[in-house]
């Protein structure tokens, strides 16, 4: 259950690519272009290794229930 607010966290890091929405990233200042990126990558890792562990977490459930 733990892992689910963790997911919907890293979905929020994704927010960050709204400040292309409003500006190409060229009319962004260089290190604000690199904290947006840097926000994104960071989410992108969470949310791919909490996938990770829910799918595992799953799989474990199922093979104990089968046992």
């Amino acid at each position: 259950m733990g892992l689910l607010p963790i997911a919907a966290d890293a979905l929020l890091g994704f927010d960050g690519l709204g400040h292309s929405a409003l500006a190409p990233m060229a009319w962004h200042a260089h290190a604000a272009s690199i904290t947006i990126l840097s926000e994104v990558v960071a989410a992108e890792l969470l949310l791919a290794a909490t996938v990770s562990l829910l799918v595992l977490r799953l799989c474990e459930r199922r093979r104990a229930s089968l046992r």
